[in-house]
Protein backbone atom coordinates (compact mmCIF):
# COMPACT_ATOMS: atom_id res chain seq x y z
CA UNK A 1 0.00 0.00 0.00
CA UNK A 2 1.48 3.48 -0.68
CA UNK A 3 2.82 5.29 2.09
CA UNK A 4 3.61 9.43 2.48
CA UNK A 5 6.50 9.82 4.63
CA UNK A 6 8.15 12.89 6.04
CA UNK A 7 10.37 11.29 8.70
CA UNK A 8 7.56 8.96 11.16
CA UNK A 9 4.45 7.50 11.37
CA UNK A 10 1.08 7.41 13.09
CA UNK A 11 -0.91 4.20 13.75
CA UNK A 12 -3.25 2.14 16.22
CA UNK A 13 -6.98 1.66 16.15
CA UNK A 14 -9.13 4.44 18.31
CA UNK A 15 -11.03 8.01 18.15
CA UNK A 16 -9.67 10.92 19.28
CA UNK A 17 -12.14 13.41 20.54
CA UNK A 18 -11.46 16.79 20.67
CA UNK A 19 -13.19 20.67 19.82
CA UNK A 20 -11.53 23.64 17.68
CA UNK A 21 -11.53 27.10 18.06
CA UNK A 22 -11.58 29.78 15.18
CA UNK A 23 -7.53 29.82 14.98
CA UNK A 24 -5.22 30.17 17.85
CA UNK A 25 -6.57 33.08 18.49
CA UNK A 26 -5.17 34.54 15.14
CA UNK A 27 -6.98 36.60 12.81
CA UNK A 28 -6.91 34.78 9.02
CA UNK A 29 -4.99 36.75 6.56
CA UNK A 30 -7.59 39.29 4.85
CA UNK A 31 -6.93 37.45 1.66
CA UNK A 32 -8.33 34.28 2.10
CA UNK A 33 -11.71 34.39 1.78
CA UNK A 34 -14.59 33.03 4.44
CA UNK A 35 -13.39 30.23 7.08
CA UNK A 36 -14.86 27.44 8.25
CA UNK A 37 -14.67 25.55 11.77
CA UNK A 38 -13.47 21.77 11.84
CA UNK A 39 -14.58 19.85 14.90
CA UNK A 40 -12.21 17.02 15.08
CA UNK A 41 -12.91 13.92 17.61
CA UNK A 42 -11.07 10.79 18.70
CA UNK A 43 -11.67 7.75 20.58
CA UNK A 44 -9.43 4.62 21.26
CA UNK A 45 -11.17 1.52 19.97
CA UNK A 46 -9.54 -1.43 21.76
CA UNK A 47 -11.24 -5.31 21.75
CA UNK A 48 -9.06 -6.13 25.13
CA UNK A 49 -10.17 -6.05 28.44
CA UNK A 50 -12.66 -3.36 28.49
CA UNK A 51 -13.57 -3.48 24.62
CA UNK A 52 -17.00 -2.98 25.82
CA UNK A 53 -17.27 0.48 26.22
CA UNK A 54 -15.93 1.46 23.20
CA UNK A 55 -19.22 0.28 21.61
CA UNK A 56 -21.25 2.92 20.01
CA UNK A 57 -24.86 3.24 20.67
CA UNK A 58 -26.85 1.59 18.11
CA UNK A 59 -28.99 3.99 16.54
CA UNK A 60 -32.79 3.94 17.63
CA UNK A 61 -34.98 1.77 16.13
CA UNK A 62 -32.35 0.86 13.22
CA UNK A 63 -32.85 -3.12 12.14
CA UNK A 64 -29.62 -2.88 9.88
CA UNK A 65 -27.21 -4.50 12.65
CA UNK A 66 -28.97 -7.39 12.54
CA UNK A 67 -28.84 -10.18 9.68
CA UNK A 68 -32.39 -9.51 8.52
CA UNK A 69 -32.45 -12.74 6.00
CA UNK A 70 -31.67 -16.26 6.78
CA UNK A 71 -27.71 -16.92 4.37
CA UNK A 72 -26.40 -20.24 3.79
CA UNK A 73 -24.63 -22.10 6.86
CA UNK A 74 -20.97 -21.25 7.57
CA UNK A 75 -18.20 -23.26 5.35
CA UNK A 76 -16.47 -26.28 6.57
CA UNK A 77 -13.34 -25.66 8.14
CA UNK A 78 -10.67 -27.99 6.56
CA UNK A 79 -7.46 -26.55 9.03
CA UNK A 80 -8.80 -26.53 12.02
CA UNK A 81 -8.19 -22.65 13.84
CA UNK A 82 -8.44 -24.07 17.38
CA UNK A 83 -4.90 -26.02 16.47
CA UNK A 84 -3.34 -22.54 15.30
CA UNK A 85 0.23 -21.79 16.50
CA UNK A 86 2.10 -18.62 16.06
CA UNK A 87 3.91 -18.75 12.91
CA UNK A 88 6.32 -15.47 13.02
CA UNK A 89 5.24 -13.23 14.89
CA UNK A 90 2.49 -12.54 18.00
CA UNK A 91 -0.15 -8.94 18.10
CA UNK A 92 -2.71 -7.31 20.04
CA UNK A 93 -4.28 -4.60 21.70
CA UNK A 94 -1.52 -2.18 23.47
CA UNK A 95 -3.24 -1.19 27.19
CA UNK A 96 -1.77 2.47 26.26
CA UNK A 97 -0.32 4.72 23.65
CA UNK A 98 1.25 7.98 24.00
CA UNK A 99 1.79 10.01 20.33
CA UNK A 100 2.70 13.55 20.11
CA UNK A 101 1.03 15.58 17.43
CA UNK A 102 2.79 17.89 15.90
CA UNK A 103 0.76 19.26 13.26
CA UNK A 104 -2.45 18.70 10.95
CA UNK A 105 -3.20 20.24 7.90
CA UNK A 106 -6.10 19.47 5.12
CA UNK A 107 -5.47 18.67 1.85
CA UNK A 108 -7.01 18.34 -1.66
CA UNK A 109 -10.16 18.66 -3.06
CA UNK A 110 -10.66 22.72 -3.89
CA UNK A 111 -8.08 23.42 -1.28
CA UNK A 112 -5.05 21.10 -2.76
CA UNK A 113 -1.96 23.25 -1.31
CA UNK A 114 -3.65 22.35 2.02
CA UNK A 115 -4.87 24.23 4.85
CA UNK A 116 -3.67 24.18 8.28
CA UNK A 117 -5.34 23.36 11.42
CA UNK A 118 -2.87 22.55 13.72
CA UNK A 119 1.00 23.66 13.93
CA UNK A 120 3.62 24.96 12.03
CA UNK A 121 5.78 24.49 8.43
CA UNK A 122 8.61 24.15 10.58
CA UNK A 123 7.49 21.53 13.16
CA UNK A 124 8.43 23.70 15.85
CA UNK A 125 7.39 23.40 19.00
CA UNK A 126 6.99 20.80 21.55
CA UNK A 127 3.49 19.54 19.70
CA UNK A 128 0.45 18.14 21.98
CA UNK A 129 0.69 14.49 23.43
CA UNK A 130 -2.51 12.38 23.47
CA UNK A 131 -2.98 9.05 25.24
CA UNK A 132 -5.25 6.40 23.72
CA UNK A 133 -6.34 3.88 25.67
CA UNK A 134 -10.18 2.71 25.10
CA UNK A 135 -12.42 5.78 24.53
CA UNK A 136 -12.67 9.51 24.02
CA UNK A 137 -9.46 11.50 23.74
CA UNK A 138 -10.25 15.42 24.68
CA UNK A 139 -8.41 17.19 22.37
CA UNK A 140 -8.82 20.53 23.44
CA UNK A 141 -8.18 19.99 27.29
CA UNK A 142 -4.88 18.37 26.14
CA UNK A 143 -3.97 21.63 24.30
CA UNK A 144 -4.67 20.64 20.38
CA UNK A 145 -7.02 23.66 19.54
CA UNK A 146 -7.20 23.86 15.64
CA UNK A 147 -7.01 26.63 13.10
CA UNK A 148 -10.15 27.87 11.40
CA UNK A 149 -9.31 26.79 7.33
CA UNK A 150 -10.82 28.36 4.36
CA UNK A 151 -14.29 27.28 3.40
CA UNK A 152 -14.36 24.62 0.77
CA UNK A 153 -13.61 20.84 -0.50
CA UNK A 154 -10.95 18.25 1.03
CA UNK A 155 -10.16 14.84 0.41
CA UNK A 156 -8.88 13.86 3.85
CA UNK A 157 -6.21 14.93 6.51
CA UNK A 158 -2.64 14.57 7.21
CA UNK A 159 -1.11 14.39 10.89
CA UNK A 160 2.76 14.97 11.49
CA UNK A 161 3.87 13.13 14.80
CA UNK A 162 6.65 12.86 16.83
CA UNK A 163 8.58 9.77 15.57
CA UNK A 164 9.13 8.25 19.22
CA UNK A 165 6.03 7.02 20.38
CA UNK A 166 5.19 5.42 24.38
CA UNK A 167 3.59 1.88 24.08
CA UNK A 168 2.61 -0.97 27.06
CA UNK A 169 0.80 -4.11 26.69
CA UNK A 170 1.15 -7.76 27.07
CA UNK A 171 -0.09 -10.19 24.42
CA UNK A 172 -0.26 -13.89 24.13
CA UNK A 173 -0.04 -16.84 21.84
CA UNK A 174 0.23 -20.34 21.42
CA UNK A 175 3.04 -22.33 20.75
CA UNK A 176 4.67 -25.42 19.32
CA UNK A 177 7.69 -26.62 20.98
CA UNK A 178 11.01 -24.74 20.12
CA UNK A 179 14.34 -25.67 19.84
CA UNK A 180 17.31 -23.15 19.53
CA UNK A 181 18.77 -22.57 16.17
CA UNK A 182 22.09 -20.78 15.23
CA UNK A 183 23.18 -18.71 12.81
CA UNK A 184 25.41 -15.97 11.36
CA UNK A 185 23.91 -12.56 10.59
CA UNK A 186 26.58 -9.82 9.20
CA UNK A 187 29.14 -11.62 10.43
CA UNK A 188 27.77 -11.86 14.22
CA UNK A 189 26.52 -15.28 15.77
CA UNK A 190 23.05 -15.38 17.27
CA UNK A 191 20.42 -18.20 18.60
CA UNK A 192 16.88 -18.22 18.54
CA UNK A 193 14.87 -19.29 21.78
CA UNK A 194 13.78 -22.59 23.71
CA UNK A 195 9.79 -22.18 23.81
CA UNK A 196 7.89 -25.19 25.53
CA UNK A 197 4.50 -25.87 23.98
CA UNK A 198 1.43 -24.08 24.99
CA UNK A 199 0.46 -20.71 25.69
CA UNK A 200 2.74 -17.87 26.24
CA UNK A 201 2.35 -14.52 27.64
CA UNK A 202 4.97 -11.71 27.17
CA UNK A 203 4.79 -7.76 28.25
CA UNK A 204 6.61 -4.54 27.26
CA UNK A 205 10.04 -4.09 29.52
CA UNK A 206 10.78 -0.46 29.39
CA UNK A 207 14.70 -1.12 29.82
CA UNK A 208 13.85 -3.45 26.63
CA UNK A 209 12.56 -0.72 24.58
CA UNK A 210 13.46 -1.20 21.00
CA UNK A 211 14.12 2.03 20.09
CA UNK A 212 17.58 2.15 22.34
CA UNK A 213 18.84 -0.34 19.46
CA UNK A 214 18.88 2.62 16.78
CA UNK A 215 22.43 2.34 14.91
CA UNK A 216 21.91 4.74 11.53
CA UNK A 217 21.64 1.37 9.96
CA UNK A 218 19.04 -0.81 8.45
CA UNK A 219 20.45 -3.41 10.97
CA UNK A 220 20.14 -1.73 14.82
CA UNK A 221 22.42 -3.60 17.29
CA UNK A 222 20.89 -6.61 19.01
CA UNK A 223 20.08 -8.59 21.09
CA UNK A 224 17.20 -6.76 22.77
CA UNK A 225 16.26 -9.39 25.15
CA UNK A 226 14.83 -12.75 25.26
CA UNK A 227 11.67 -15.00 25.08
CA UNK A 228 12.23 -16.01 28.98
CA UNK A 229 12.53 -12.41 30.03
CA UNK A 230 9.28 -10.75 28.57
CA UNK A 231 7.23 -13.79 29.79
CA UNK A 232 8.98 -12.59 33.56
CA UNK A 233 7.75 -9.53 33.21
CA UNK A 234 4.12 -9.64 34.42
CA UNK A 235 3.14 -5.70 34.56
CA UNK A 236 3.62 -3.98 31.50
CA UNK A 237 5.63 -0.68 31.37
CA UNK A 238 5.83 1.73 29.25
CA UNK A 239 8.51 1.39 26.29
CA UNK A 240 9.20 3.71 23.32
CA UNK A 241 9.12 2.47 19.43
CA UNK A 242 9.98 3.99 16.67
CA UNK A 243 7.22 4.45 14.00
CA UNK A 244 9.98 4.34 11.22
CA UNK A 245 11.94 1.95 12.09
CA UNK A 246 12.84 -0.26 9.16
CA UNK A 247 12.31 2.59 6.75
CA UNK A 248 14.67 5.79 5.89
CA UNK A 249 12.35 8.29 7.39
CA UNK A 250 14.42 11.47 7.49
CA UNK A 251 14.35 13.96 4.63
CA UNK A 252 17.86 12.22 3.59
CA UNK A 253 16.89 9.03 3.59
CA UNK A 254 18.84 7.87 6.07
CA UNK A 255 18.47 5.79 9.45
CA UNK A 256 18.11 7.49 12.97
CA UNK A 257 21.40 7.11 14.44
CA UNK A 258 20.23 7.01 18.03
CA UNK A 259 17.05 7.21 20.52
CA UNK A 260 17.65 11.21 20.69
CA UNK A 261 17.51 11.44 16.86
CA UNK A 262 14.61 9.55 16.72
CA UNK A 263 12.86 12.08 19.33
CA UNK A 264 14.25 14.70 17.74
CA UNK A 265 12.46 13.30 14.64
CA UNK A 266 8.59 13.74 13.18
CA UNK A 267 6.63 12.40 10.20
CA UNK A 268 3.34 12.05 8.96
CA UNK A 269 0.70 10.22 7.28
CA UNK A 270 -2.70 10.86 5.03
CA UNK A 271 -5.95 9.62 6.34
CA UNK A 272 -8.58 10.14 4.04
CA UNK A 273 -12.14 10.94 3.96
CA UNK A 274 -14.10 14.05 1.71
CA UNK A 275 -15.48 16.45 3.65
CA UNK A 276 -17.08 20.31 2.80
CA UNK A 277 -15.98 22.94 5.25
CA UNK A 278 -18.46 26.01 5.22
CA UNK A 279 -18.53 29.34 7.36
CA UNK A 280 -21.66 28.53 9.04
CA UNK A 281 -21.35 25.22 10.63
CA UNK A 282 -18.70 22.92 12.07
CA UNK A 283 -17.66 20.20 9.96
CA UNK A 284 -17.37 17.06 12.32
CA UNK A 285 -14.42 14.46 11.57
CA UNK A 286 -13.69 11.42 13.91
CA UNK A 287 -10.08 9.99 13.69
CA UNK A 288 -10.09 6.29 14.60
CA UNK A 289 -6.98 4.95 15.75
CA UNK A 290 -7.09 1.18 15.99
CA UNK A 291 -5.56 -0.53 19.37
CA UNK A 292 -6.35 -4.24 18.03
CA UNK A 293 -3.35 -5.11 16.25
CA UNK A 294 -1.26 -2.34 17.70
CA UNK A 295 1.51 -4.01 19.27
CA UNK A 296 3.47 -7.04 17.96
CA UNK A 297 6.01 -9.30 19.49
CA UNK A 298 8.99 -11.18 17.60
CA UNK A 299 9.21 -14.30 19.71
CA UNK A 300 12.41 -15.23 17.96
CA UNK A 301 11.98 -18.81 17.18
CA UNK A 302 12.22 -20.76 13.62
CA UNK A 303 12.34 -23.55 12.71
CA UNK A 304 15.55 -22.43 10.60
CA UNK A 305 17.81 -19.78 11.43
CA UNK A 306 17.25 -16.17 9.35
CA UNK A 307 16.89 -12.94 9.79
CA UNK A 308 13.32 -11.69 10.59
CA UNK A 309 10.91 -9.65 8.96
CA UNK A 310 10.00 -6.66 8.48
CA UNK A 311 13.54 -5.61 7.30
CA UNK A 312 15.54 -3.45 9.34
CA UNK A 313 15.00 -5.11 13.04
CA UNK A 314 17.79 -7.16 14.87
CA UNK A 315 18.20 -10.83 14.17
CA UNK A 316 18.45 -13.54 16.38
CA UNK A 317 16.57 -12.04 19.48
CA UNK A 318 13.05 -11.04 20.81
CA UNK A 319 11.19 -7.66 21.11
CA UNK A 320 8.29 -5.70 20.84
CA UNK A 321 7.31 -3.80 17.79
CA UNK A 322 5.17 -2.23 15.24
CA UNK A 323 6.06 -1.71 11.13
CA UNK A 324 2.54 -0.78 10.31
CA UNK A 325 1.54 2.10 11.89
CA UNK A 326 0.63 4.18 9.22
CA UNK A 327 -2.47 1.73 8.37
CA UNK A 328 -4.15 1.79 11.76
CA UNK A 329 -5.70 5.18 11.43
CA UNK A 330 -9.16 5.95 9.46
CA UNK A 331 -11.11 9.26 9.54
CA UNK A 332 -14.64 9.25 9.46
CA UNK A 333 -16.81 12.23 8.04
CA UNK A 334 -19.00 12.71 10.94
CA UNK A 335 -19.44 10.89 13.64
CA UNK A 336 -19.68 7.15 13.75
CA UNK A 337 -22.92 5.36 14.32
CA UNK A 338 -21.75 2.21 15.22
CA UNK A 339 -17.59 0.80 15.36
CA UNK A 340 -17.15 -3.38 15.31
CA UNK A 341 -14.30 -5.51 15.34
CA UNK A 342 -14.21 -9.17 13.83
CA UNK A 343 -11.85 -12.04 14.19
CA UNK A 344 -10.97 -13.35 10.36
CA UNK A 345 -9.66 -16.68 9.88
CA UNK A 346 -8.86 -17.81 6.32
CA UNK A 347 -7.36 -20.82 4.51
CA UNK A 348 -5.55 -19.88 1.92
CA UNK A 349 -2.97 -21.36 -0.67
CA UNK A 350 0.60 -19.73 -0.24
CA UNK A 351 2.70 -22.37 -2.70
CA UNK A 352 4.05 -19.46 -5.31
CA UNK A 353 3.37 -22.60 -7.67
CA UNK A 354 -0.58 -22.41 -6.68
CA UNK A 355 -3.41 -21.57 -8.61
CA UNK A 356 -7.35 -20.91 -8.36
CA UNK A 357 -8.66 -23.75 -7.07
CA UNK A 358 -5.80 -25.37 -5.05
CA UNK A 359 -6.51 -26.78 -1.86
CA UNK A 360 -5.43 -24.40 0.94
CA UNK A 361 -1.89 -25.32 2.73
CA UNK A 362 -2.06 -21.96 5.69
CA UNK A 363 -4.01 -20.32 8.28
CA UNK A 364 -4.34 -16.58 8.11
CA UNK A 365 -5.81 -15.16 11.47
CA UNK A 366 -6.56 -11.53 10.89
CA UNK A 367 -8.49 -8.53 12.81
CA UNK A 368 -10.88 -6.12 10.87
CA UNK A 369 -12.67 -3.16 12.13
CA UNK A 370 -15.51 -1.70 10.48
CA UNK A 371 -16.96 1.77 10.98
CA UNK A 372 -20.54 1.64 9.88
CA UNK A 373 -22.60 5.32 9.83
CA UNK A 374 -25.91 6.48 11.51
CA UNK A 375 -27.66 4.67 8.31
CA UNK A 376 -25.29 1.34 8.88
CA UNK A 377 -23.00 2.16 5.51
CA UNK A 378 -19.33 1.15 5.50
CA UNK A 379 -17.96 4.83 6.32
CA UNK A 380 -14.42 3.25 6.99
CA UNK A 381 -12.14 0.17 8.61
CA UNK A 382 -9.11 -1.68 8.34
CA UNK A 383 -7.65 -5.13 8.32
CA UNK A 384 -4.52 -6.20 9.82
CA UNK A 385 -2.87 -9.72 10.38
CA UNK A 386 -2.57 -11.50 13.79
CA UNK A 387 0.43 -13.14 12.49
CA UNK A 388 2.05 -14.36 8.77
CA UNK A 389 0.65 -14.63 6.40
CA UNK A 390 -2.60 -12.78 5.62
CA UNK A 391 -5.21 -13.55 3.17
CA UNK A 392 -6.12 -9.76 2.74
CA UNK A 393 -4.78 -6.49 4.33
CA UNK A 394 -5.37 -2.75 4.23
CA UNK A 395 -7.83 -0.05 4.41
CA UNK A 396 -11.86 -0.56 3.82
CA UNK A 397 -12.36 1.71 0.71
CA UNK A 398 -16.20 2.77 1.47
CA UNK A 399 -16.42 3.95 -1.88
CA UNK A 400 -15.78 0.94 -3.73
CA UNK A 401 -17.95 -1.34 -1.53
CA UNK A 402 -21.26 -2.38 -2.92
CA UNK A 403 -23.81 -4.95 -2.48
CA UNK A 404 -22.51 -8.47 -2.71
CA UNK A 405 -23.56 -11.53 -5.28
CA UNK A 406 -25.48 -13.22 -1.99
CA UNK A 407 -28.89 -11.44 -1.31
CA UNK A 408 -28.39 -9.00 2.19
CA UNK A 409 -24.33 -9.28 1.68
CA UNK A 410 -21.65 -7.12 0.87
CA UNK A 411 -18.50 -6.67 -1.20
CA UNK A 412 -16.38 -4.66 1.01
CA UNK A 413 -13.68 -2.98 -1.24
CA UNK A 414 -9.92 -3.26 0.53
CA UNK A 415 -6.72 -1.65 -0.17
CA UNK A 416 -5.20 2.03 -0.03
CA UNK A 417 -7.51 4.89 1.14
CA UNK A 418 -4.53 7.22 1.13
CA UNK A 419 -3.62 9.86 -0.88
CA UNK A 420 -4.58 7.58 -3.44
CA UNK A 421 -7.46 5.09 -3.54
CA UNK A 422 -6.50 1.83 -4.89
CA UNK A 423 -8.06 -1.51 -4.44
CA UNK A 424 -5.95 -4.44 -3.68
CA UNK A 425 -8.83 -7.47 -3.03
CA UNK A 426 -12.30 -7.32 -1.52
CA UNK A 427 -14.48 -9.55 0.39
CA UNK A 428 -17.84 -10.62 -0.97
CA UNK A 429 -21.09 -12.47 0.88
CA UNK A 430 -20.35 -10.56 4.40
CA UNK A 431 -23.17 -9.82 6.41
CA UNK A 432 -23.20 -7.53 9.49
CA UNK A 433 -22.80 -9.50 12.85
CA UNK A 434 -24.28 -8.56 16.54
CA UNK A 435 -22.30 -9.36 19.61
CA UNK A 436 -22.59 -13.39 20.25
CA UNK A 437 -23.47 -14.14 17.08
CA UNK A 438 -22.02 -17.93 15.61
CA UNK A 439 -19.26 -17.75 13.18
CA UNK A 440 -20.27 -16.80 9.63
CA UNK A 441 -17.92 -17.40 6.17
CA UNK A 442 -17.62 -15.04 3.34
CA UNK A 443 -14.88 -15.40 0.46
CA UNK A 444 -11.28 -13.08 0.06
CA UNK A 445 -10.05 -12.53 -2.99
CA UNK A 446 -6.68 -10.53 -2.71
CA UNK A 447 -6.05 -8.81 -5.91
CA UNK A 448 -2.22 -7.24 -5.55
CA UNK A 449 0.61 -6.10 -1.97
CA UNK A 450 -0.59 -9.13 -0.38
CA UNK A 451 2.54 -11.67 -1.15
CA UNK A 452 1.98 -14.87 -2.34
CA UNK A 453 -1.27 -15.29 -2.27
CA UNK A 454 -1.86 -12.41 -4.54
CA UNK A 455 -4.56 -13.64 -7.24
CA UNK A 456 -4.74 -17.15 -6.05
CA UNK A 457 -8.65 -16.79 -4.61
CA UNK A 458 -11.10 -16.84 -4.06
CA UNK A 459 -10.33 -18.51 -0.44
CA UNK A 460 -12.99 -19.19 2.50
CA UNK A 461 -12.75 -16.54 5.29
CA UNK A 462 -14.97 -17.25 8.35
CA UNK A 463 -15.42 -14.02 10.91
CA UNK A 464 -17.29 -13.58 14.43
CA UNK A 465 -17.53 -10.09 15.80
CA UNK A 466 -15.68 -9.36 19.03
CA UNK A 467 -16.49 -5.75 19.88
Amino acid sequence: MKRRWCQVVVSALGLLGGACNGGQGKDPPPDVGPMGVVDLQATAVNAGTAAQSSRLATPSGHVAWTTSLPLAPAATHTIDPTTYRVHQFVSGPATEMKITIQRIIAFGGSNNGGASLFGNDALSGPGVEITLTNGAVDLAAAGLQLNAIPVGHYTGIHIWVSRAVKIAGCITGTFNSQTAMSGMYNGVSYSSDVLTPGTHRFCTIAAKSLLNFETGTAVPTGPVGTDAEFETQTTPEEMELDMGQGFPTNMAGTYASSAADVRASSGGIDVHSEFDVDATNPVPLTLVVDMNRMLRFWPNIGTNFQPPQPQGYPPGTSYFYNNDFTHVLALFAGRPGSVEGYQLNSEICQDLACVPGDPPDSLSREWMMVIRDASGAVGAGLIAPDDAPGAILGDLIPTLTTAGTTAGTLRISVGSYRDTVAEHGYLDGFAFKNLGDAEDSCSAYPISGNGPVDGHGPFPLWYTRKL
